[in-house]
């Protein structure tokens, strides 16, 4: 995930939100994103460290969107559009499959978690 989806869906999930700082490129460290976020005006900077999804997910905003086929989660998303999307890229690589021979086409099916 890019720095400018991040900031995008942690802005529409937490509107709240007055101000976010990020850092990159510690050296020693796997994690390469360290962000500063303040909740309150004049409030104190929380740190969130680790990739962009993980801090997501270290501030409740899950992926909620599922996309499976032969009852196995192929990948997860944050929203209904990026999972159908995934889904039907999914259904045609199924149908080229079957048309080649390699057996039936799995059903892929989209669910929110």
């Amino acid at each position: 995930m890019k720095y400018t989806e991040f900031i995008s869906r942690l802005k529409e999930a937490r509107p709240d939100i007055i101000k976010v700082t990020a850092h990159a490129g510690y050296r020693d460290s796997r994690n390469k994103n360290s962000v500063g976020i303040v909740f309150k005006p004049d409030g104190k900077v929380y740190e969130y460290t680790g990739s962009y999804t993980d801090i997501l997910e270290q501030l409740g905003i899950l992926r909620q969107w599922a996309v499976a086929g032969y009852g196995e989660v192929l990948a997860r998303y944050y929203t209904e559009a990026e999972a159908q999307k995934r889904a039907e890229q999914e259904r045609a690589q199924e149908q080229r499959m079957e048309a080649a021979g390699w057996g039936k086409a799995r059903e892929i099916t989209v669910s929110r978690k």
